[in-house]
């Protein structure tokens, strides 16, 4: 959907907002939806992208989807000032005991906004497809500088389960530039590692992640350390929820982890084999790396300088997980 869908209630407001400089209070009509779509990266929610038309504003805006009885599937919270011109991500989160709709929905939309008198509704009628025709749905990964300006450069890899790198590239920003860079990538929905590393500059204030729309409200992200591995495990689903997007549910739980008297403990939830262990320390450095059948393993952390270290199991399986832990 690249233009406006009919909406059932047009009232007109003619509001000026003072705190928007001279953006009109946007009628329903004035709301153009780009996409309603799965969201990328939950899979409890639904993902609307979706923005004013020139000179119109929604204040504090939310998105709920209806389904064709008149139950609310799925509801947002505000925490948007507002829908401006430029296209918006909106997460709108499954609501207790929903199931999220199928890829052929029928059903509406619903926007409350605050307008002149209060809150203000618009409903648009829905009768698509969730899932896009694109073969790949492609995603972007980003790096910022929230702090003072600077040149500086990153290099940035993602792996899948199996620790094989699946797409990687460079970051970099500069005084001349605005201080953030993005690269898209198109990869399969899947369980993924983004890694990022500096490779020249100052320290700062920097922090990275991935989205599908907009690069600093959706999505999974972190902050960058500068004294330990920067490592952003993350899950992509697609725009869909089945067929070549649906990712397999790993029934397996993370393996326990604990630190106790300079002596750290791995153990399986489920009895199985660990497989392999490997640990870094703030550098990024790996100071160990081991393989055990066994379902319990203890790793001599005497001799380590006190820390922040990271810890990595990847199982048999080919499932990953990472823990931070603080060795004293």
């Amino acid at each position: 959907m690249r233009t406006p869908i009919l909406p059932t209630n047009l009232l007109a407001l003619a509001l000026v907002l003072h705190s928007t400089h001279g953006f009109a209070q946007g009628t329903c009509a004035d709301l153009i939806i780009n996409a309603v779509t799965y969201a990328a990266f939950n899979d409890t929610a639904i993902e609307v992208v979706a923005q004013a038309a020139e000179g119109s504003f929604f204040s504090y805006p939310a998105f709920h989807l209806v389904d064709a009885g008149g139950d609310t599937i799925t509801r947002e919270q505000v925490t948007f000032f507002g829908i401006g011109s430029n296209p918006q991500t909106h997460s709108s989160v499954l609501q207790p005991g929903q199931l999220l709709p199928p890829p052929s929905f029928t059903g509406t939309l619903v926007l409350t906004h605050q307008g002149m008198n209060g809150t203000e509704t618009c409903t648009y009628p829905l009768s698509e497809s969730l899932c896009p025709a694109e073969a790949c749905t492609p995603f972007r990964v980003y790096f910022f500088n929230t702090g003072s300006v600077v040149n500086a450069s990153f290099n940035w890899q993602i792996t899948d389960v199996n620790g094989a790198t699946v797409s990687n590239g460079t970051w970099d920003i500069s005084t001349t530039t605005v201080q953030m860079d993005e690269e898209e990538v198109c990869l399969p929905a899947g369980d993924y590692t983004l890694r990022a590393q500096q490779t020249n500059g100052p320290t700062g204030s920097y922090r990275y992640g991935v989205t599908r729309n907009d690069g600093v409200t959706n999505g999974p992200w972190s902050l960058f350390f500068q004294s330990q591995p920067n490592l952003l495990p993350f899950r992509y689903f697609g725009p869909c929820i089945a067929g070549l997007n649906a990712i397999t549910e790993m029934t397996d739980a993370a393996p326990i982890i604990s630190v106790v008297d300079r002596s750290i403990t791995v153990t399986t939830a489920d009895g199985s084999g660990i497989g392999a262990v490997e640990l870094y320390d703030a550098t990024g450095r790996i100071t160990h790396n081991s393989r055990t059948s066994s379902p319990q393993t203890m790793l001599d952390a005497s001799a380590r300088a006190a820390g922040p270290y990271l810890l990595r199991v990847a199982a048999p399986n080919g499932r990953i997980f990472t823990q931070r832990i603080l060795i004293l």
